[in-house]
């Protein structure tokens, strides 16, 4: 009878587990990611509060509150908090997933346009805006 649970017990994966594993990510973590996504990529010039400010701007929370989900105080996090958190994060998915896509579908080879015209990329061929004035030149070089 021990073999015939033991068999049972390692044919079957054990359900529970897989649970706590799926859900072991805990809110304050999981809203602790979603915010450093929101603050964007942290450049040579930003310290570590202008970074965390600009993502508490962009979630619509105070700075002592980012502050304190980033260091991962213990706190009570609101569901309000989680769930503004949570939208900001997926309005700028969704914003870049929109540019992407304009991007994608936007003509950017700048040579054919330039091609049916008859001038080159860099605008050559093309009649100057103004006429050039050599006096100007002259006396700029003179200096």
């Amino acid at each position: 009878m021990s073999i015939n649970m033991e068999q049972s017990m390692t044919g079957f994966p054990n359900k529970r587990s897989e649970f706590q594993e799926k859900s072991a990510v805990s809110a304050t973590v999981r809203a602790r990611d979603m915010l450093c996504d929101l603050s964007g990529p942290r450049g040579w010039n930003d310290t570590r509060e202008s970074w965390l400010s600009r993502g508490a701007r962009r979630a619509g929370l105070s700075l002592r509150r980012a502050r304190a989900i980033f260091y991962q105080e213990p706190i009570r996090l609101d569901a309000d908090e989680y769930l503004a958190i949570e939208r900001a994060h997926q309005n700028a998915h969704a914003a870049v997933a929109t540019l992407q896509s304009l991007a994608s579908d936007a003509d950017l080879r700048p040579g054919q346009a330039d091609a049916a015209s008859g001038e080159g990329a860099d605008g050559e061929g093309r009649q100057a805006d103004r006429e050039e004035c050599p006096a100007a030149d002259a006396a700029v070089r003179s200096r």
